[in-house]
């Protein structure tokens, strides 16, 4: 009687275990997944900043280990101006038809 209580015990923790392993990997999927997403978008938001500004070919990334924030601020600057200022923010929109 006892042999089986603790066996059962036993398979219910397994089970629990088991569980706790699907919801880990359907997390990791679902992370990769916007992962994934939030990848594709960022390409494509930079081809249509690029299409249209193609000055920003300027600015070149470092691959080894230096300090890229450096290579970008002129661009991070210029897109920071341009954000905080609602009103031509809002002016370009409605040229553009963008809600």
């Amino acid at each position: 009687m006892m042999m089986k209580i603790e066996q059962r015990l036993l398979e219910a923790q397994e089970r629990v275990k088991q569980l706790e392993r699907r919801k880990a990997l359907e997390e990791k999927r679902i992370l990769e997944k916007q992962r994934k997403a939030n990848t594709a978008r960022r390409m494509k938001i930079g081809e249509l900043v690029e299409k249209h500004f193609p000055e920003v070919l300027q600015f070149q990334p470092k691959f080894k280990n230096t300090d890229n924030d450096l290579e970008f601020a002129t661009l991070d600057n210029f897109l920071a101006v341009f954000a905080s200022d609602k009103e031509v923010v809002e002016q370009i929109k409605a040229q553009a038809n963008v809600k």
